[in-house]
C-alpha cells in the first residue's frame, strides 16, 4: 500500500482531481485507507490538523476539499465527487482489487455530509462504481447534518462581521476606525464574504437540496458503523439536530458529544484535543 501511495504517477493523478495524499513514514495500520473530506471554507492548512490525527496513528489519508458550489448545484456536486471517486477506483492504488484494505470515511461538517450523500448515490447506481461500497468499513461524521434556523446571522459570524454570535461574548469589533480608509477595504471584504455565505446558506439551505441530502445520507445499502462526533456549543450545527438525526439512521451509531458550551463548530480538535484524538483512535482501531 505505502509503496503505491507514494508512486509519483499516482500523486500526480490525485493532486489533478484535487486529492491530497498523506502517507505517514512508517504505515503500521494498513488495513484502511482514511477518505478525509473537509468543510466549506476549510484550507489545506487548516485540514492538515486532521489529516495528522490519523497519520499519527499510522493510517494513510487521502483529503480533499468540496467547493461550496456544491451547495446550489447537483451537477457541479456530481462532477466533483467523480474525480475522487477516480482516484480511489485507479487500478495503480487497487484498493478495489485488494483483500487487504478497506476504506474508512470521515467527512466534517454539512459541506462533507453532501459530498458523502452524492458518493452514496453514485456507488449505488453507477455500476462503474459499486465496488467501492464492498470496500468502506465506517465512518466519522463531524458535526453534521443540522443548521442553525438564523442563517442570517450564520453569514455573519462566518464572514466575520458578527463576532458575538458564536462565542457568547462581547469582542472589539475588527473594523476599527471609521475614518481609516484600510478599516473601509477590511469591511467590505467581509461584506464580499457574508454575501459569498449569503447565495450558498440561501440557496443551498433554503432549497429542498439540503433536505435531500440528509435523506440520501440513509442509503440503505450503507451497512458500516458511524462515529457521530459533535460538540455541544455547535452555533452553526446544533448538537440536538445532530443526535436527533444519527438516532433515526438503521446503521450502528456511536454518539459522542464532546462537552464545553464554549466549543463551537469543528472546535472538538482544537479545544479538547485529547478526546478527540482518543474517540477517533479507539473507534477506528475496532473495526
Amino acid at each position: 500500500m505505502q509503496s503505491r501511495l507514494e508512486s509519483s504517477s499516482f500523486c500526480d493523478k490525485a493532486k489533478r482531481n484535487g486529492v491530497r495524499v498523506s502517507v505517514p513514514s512508517n504505515i503500521t495500520q494498513d488495513k484502511q485507507l482514511v477518505l478525509l473530506i473537509g468543510w466549506l471554507g476549510s484550507s489545506e492548512k487548516l485540514l492538515r490538523h486532521y489529516v495528522n490525527v490519523y497519520t499519527d496513528l499510522g493510517y494513510p489519508v487521502l483529503s480533499h476539499i468540496p467547493s461550496g458550489s456544491q451547495f446550489v448545484s447537483q451537477s457541479l456536486r456530481s462532477s466533483n465527487v467523480k474525480r475522487v471517486l477516480s482516484v480511489l477506483m485507479d487500478d495503480e492504488l487497487n484498493l478495489v482489487s485488494s483483500n487487504e484494505t478497506s476504506l474508512f470515511i470521515h467527512v466534517i461538517s454539512n459541506n462533507g455530509g453532501m459530498f458523502y450523500a452524492e458518493m452514496m448515490t453514485l456507488t449505488t447506481s453507477d455500476a462503474k462504481y459499486k465496488g467501492l461500497l464492498g470496500k468502506i468499513c465506517g465512518m466519522c461524521a463531524e458535526a453534521l447534518p443540522g443548521v442553525q434556523k438564523d442563517d442570517v446571522r450564520i453569514c455573519s459570524v462566518l464572514s466575520g462581521l458578527d463576532h458575538t454570535a458564536a462565542g457568547g461574548k462581547s469582542r472589539k469589533s475588527s473594523i476599527g476606525n471609521w475614518l481609516n480608509p484600510v478599516s473601509w477595504f477590511v469591511y467590505l471584504m467581509q461584506l464580499i464574504i457574508w454575501l459569498y455565505f449569503y447565495v450558498i446558506v440561501m440557496l443551498g439551505f433554503g432549497s429542498g437540496s439540503f433536505l435531500a441530502y440528509m435523506d440520501r445520507m440513509k442509503n440503505p445499502a450503507a451497512k458500516w458503523p458511524v462515529l457521530a462526533l459533535y460538540t455541544e456549543g455547535d452555533f452553526v450545527v446544533p448538537a440536538e439536530q445532530v443526535a436527533a438525526y444519527w438516532k433515526s439512521v438503521p446503521q450502528e451509531v456511536e454518539l459522542h458529544e464532546i462537552k464545553g458550551k464554549d466549543i463551537n463548530h469543528i472546535q472538538g480538535l482544537v479545544k479538547a484535543p485529547q478526546e478527540y484524538k482518543k474517540t477517533i483512535a479507539k473507534f477506528i482501531g475496532n473495526l
